[in-house]
């Protein structure tokens, strides 16, 4: 059975590897991931479910900026 307190900051850190390494994922979906877990363990913290928020020493992976595309007249 899953409990959260049983996950480390470190597993989380490999699980945002995985993402990248393995999977070739963009930097957004795997920030929309993390942000999921992040608010998770955010909740389980306010509740009393885990004592620390390990979720909150693992950074997002870096975003390109791109430019807005404009409307041509084709």
């Amino acid at each position: 059975m899953f409990h959260p307190a049983a996950i480390a900051t470190k597993t989380l850190i490999r699980y945002r590897e995985y993402m990248q390494l393995n999977q070739h994922l963009k930097p957004a979906t795997i920030n929309r991931r993390l942000n999921t877990v992040m608010r998770f363990f955010d909740w389980a913290q306010q509740t009393g479910v885990v004592k620390i928020d390990v979720a909150d020493a693992v950074k997002l992976v870096p975003e390109e900026k791109t430019r807005t595309r404009q409307m041509t007249d084709k």
